[in-house]
């Protein structure tokens, strides 16, 4: 720069420092924004190759076609003083989207330059965008009195929406209430339902389950004693505790329920299972499913609410079970693992805390493995049996496990207590539910620490 400095003479040197003291050195604001610029873009880099790697177009993110509420829905009722409806909000948001939709269709036909074409649809696009979360807009769209419009999340979400304040903040049909017990037998997806609440909340399945058994009959009887309905559960109480069973589980059917844990706070305080009639009158859940409910048995209550419609009960079964719902929404961190009770278990099982207990058994197949682990589980045989078992035989139970054959003294073999085989067992072959029986879920019970760090 110099020489060139030089051979142009003094005046481009003069030029070149006044363009370089002109220079603004980034301000520590500045250079926070560049970051977190450069981090927004890698961020939406990985988002994008992810979606690739899943076969997942961008195209699906985009709509199509904007569903329109039903009038019943927007109206609002009548202003007493002037004898007028007050206008709807989501009226005057509809009203914005078809003129931002109809200008930029006018552009478009008069072929108008590309920047009020840009505009247009800019405008078109933030209409939308007030329609569905006005509040993530900045500033909000208001309305003339100042107040800003309700848009749909805000009719939805909140402890004013729909789901805390009209559904769950009332008694509703085909819904109950009790308390929560624990039951580790069931399935992740599964819960305990009392039997009578499950007798009243399918009552009209029931009733139809029981016409189409016993109707005739029964109807024969209605004409001089009562009514229909009432002959009904008078026959059917008449009948066994075996057969009630029975006959409330065909009319129960694959129908799932909907547990609620008051506050609902998130997305995961709702979820579906699959019933299964039990005594008392306690409601019973895998020990599993109690973190993303944020619960607990120390006298907690949940709600029950009956899915009815088939396209409700598809969508509960395909998007609401636990098992649909192994991640946390907000980060993504597994919600299902091992805690509390589980965590004391498990460490007493697997533990040695002194001299292990005799005489030394020897394991020479795998039926013999399985006979040790029921016996353990049954509390005939104590944890701490001192047991050796040929390595071959864990390959056989474990295959993908690479640790088996591991170590210097591969011909050795395993020298354990039953309590370790037992758990190994229930990792490795799916005797205790949801292990193996979910390979999906074992992998985030993989990934989730035993104990919180």
């Amino acid at each position: 720069i110099d020489s060139i400095a030089k051979s142009q003479g003094p005046s481009l040197a003069m030029r070149m420092n006044l363009h370089l003291a002109s220079v603004k050195v980034p301000t520590k604001a500045v250079a926070n924004r560049i970051v977190s610029i450069l981090k927004d873009l890698r961020e939406r880099r990985n988002m994008m190759e992810t979606a690739t790697a899943r076969h997942q177009l961008p195209e699906w993110m985009m709509f199509t076609s904007l569903p329109v509420l039903p009038p019943d829905l927007r109206l609002r009722s009548p202003n007493p003083e002037n004898v007028e409806e007050f206008p709807d909000d989501m009226n005057i948001m509809y009203k914005d989207i078809l003129s931002a939709g109809r200008l930029f269709q006018v552009a478009l036909a008069e072929r108008a330059p590309a920047g009020l074409l840009r505009y247009r649809k800019f405008m078109l696009q933030m209409a939308v965008d007030c329609l569905i979360d006005n509040g993530r807009i900045n500033p909000a769209k208001t309305k003339t009195s100042g107040d800003p419009l309700e848009s749909v999340a805000k009719r939805l979400k909140g402890k004013q929406g729909r789901m805390r304040k009209n559904m769950l903040g009332k008694r509703v049909d085909y819904s109950a209430r009790t308390v929560i017990v624990v039951e580790p037998k069931l399935k992740l997806d599964e819960c305990g339902l009392p039997f009578e609440i499950a007798k009243e909340m399918y009552m009209p399945f029931l009733m139809r389950e029981l016409k189409e058994k016993c109707g005739q009959t029964v109807s024969l009887w209605a004409t001089s004693q009562g009514g229909e309905r009432e002959r009904l559960l008078e026959w059917f109480d008449d009948q066994s505790e075996e057969t009630q069973y029975e006959l409330l589980r065909q009319a129960m059917g694959d129908r799932k329920i909907i547990l609620n844990r008051a506050p609902t706070l998130h997305r995961l305080s709702m979820q579906a299972f699959k019933p299964t009639l039990i005594p008392g009158k306690a409601l019973k859940i895998h020990p599993l499913v109690c973190s993303p409910f944020n619960a607990d048995f120390d006298g907690d209550t949940m709600t029950i609410h009956l899915v009815l419609s088939k396209e409700a009960q598809k969508e509960a079964e395909d998007l609401m079970l636990p098992s649909r719902n192994l991640n946390s929404p907000a980060s993504g961190d597994p919600v299902i693992g091992p805690t509390q009770d589980m965590v004391l278990g498990l460490y007493y099982m697997s533990s040695v805390t002194g001299p292990l207990d005799g005489p030394l058994k020897v394991i020479d197949s795998v039926q013999e493995l399985e006979e040790l682990t029921a016996e353990c589980s049954a509390g005939e045989v104590s944890h701490l049996q001192e047991v050796h078992v040929p390595r071959a035989i864990l390959q056989q139970i474990a295959p993908e496990d690479e640790n088996v054959a591991d170590g210097p003294d591969r011909e050795d073999p395993v020298r354990t207590t039953a309590g370790r085989l037992q758990f190994f067992m229930m990792l490795h072959t799916g005797k205790v539910y949801p292990m193996r029986s979910n390979p999906e879920l074992l992998d985030r019970l993989d990934a989730a620490p035993l104990v919180e760090p």
